[in-house]
């Protein structure tokens, strides 16, 4: 049940898509076993917005905090890289429509019981130019905007940013424990 009273229900991931969320125990060990083989683990900061997602059985490909004034992305994200069986463009297209079914549902039901600070803070899914299905972003709707302010402006959003992101990582937490 949400916070708002509205009940989850997951029954569009049940009846679409014939998929079953996993406990979070279970994604937090499939994020352990990444962190370990990865030379830059999963930020802490963000670690359980990857852990819910993957929970949900999104196929998380790489994610960041953000590094205002600092190398890389100022603003917190989380990247998708849906890999086909094959090169097949159909399947590709599938799974990607499906994981962003799934991802822009979680964002609704999020959004039912909480306010972002600012709209440009709000979470969405972010599709590159050229974009071949299989690859897109779950970042701050304003959050590309960031690499073109000063530094100070950076750090002082990205904060709002973060915030936003962690959010959304407690939401996801508190829905995969209340489904198990």
């Amino acid at each position: 049940m949400l916070q708002s009273g509205i009940p989850f229900n997951t029954s569009f991931l049940t009846m679409r898509h014939n998929m079953k969320p996993r406990s979070w125990q279970a994604a937090t060990r499939e994020v352990d076993k990444i962190s370990k083989r990865s030379t830059t683990p999963v930020d802490r900061a963000i670690r359980d917005v990857v852990i819910g997602l993957r929970a949900f059985g999104l196929p998380t490909e790489s994610s960041c905090i953000g590094h205002p004034g600092d190398w890389g992305a100022p603003y917190p994200w989380i990247q998708f890289f849906i890999l086909p069986g094959g090169k097949r463009y159909a399947l590709i297209r599938k799974k990607a429509l499906y994981c962003q079914e799934v991802l822009q549902e979680l964002l609704d039901r999020f959004y039912q019981q909480h306010r972002p600070r600012h709209f440009e803070d709000r979470l969405s899914i972010h599709f590159f130019k050229n974009n071949e299905w299989g690859c897109f972003h779950l970042q701050s709707f304003g959050a590309q905007f960031l690499e073109n302010c000063s530094p100070s402006v950076q750090a002082r959003t990205a904060a709002h940013l973060r915030s936003e992101m962690k959010s959304f990582g407690r939401f996801l937490k508190r829905q995969i424990i209340a489904l198990h």
